[in-house]
């Protein structure tokens, strides 16, 4: 499905997620993209946006587009200084593959 705003939403699963097609995540986005973005948050539950090149800051960023940040876990660390990013890397084992 293509957006007004230029960008597709391919529908991944069943009943949740979407792979977002068409988007730069690492340049300034317009708030007409936002508010479609947004949207297929909103009906698809779970987004993915392939092959971006973010960076800690990056990732704030976008993420702050749609409101205030949160901490990154309740009990899980996060990342050293930054307590709006859950790390993922796998350095503490396999549990990021799982």
């Amino acid at each position: 499905m293509s957006t007004s705003t230029g960008f597709d939403i391919r529908r991944t699963g069943g009943r949740i997620g979407a792979e977002i097609l068409g988007v730069d995540l690492s340049t300034e986005l317009d708030p007409a993209v936002v508010t479609e973005i947004n949207s297929a948050l909103l009906e698809h539950k779970a987004l993915v946006f392939r092959d971006q090149d973010l960076d800690d800051a990056g990732q704030l960023r976008f993420a702050s587009l749609f409101g205030e940040l949160t901490t990154a876990h309740p009990t899980v660390p996060s990342v050293d200084g930054q307590a709006h990013i859950l790390p993922v890397d796998g350095d503490e084992g396999i549990r990021a593959n799982h």
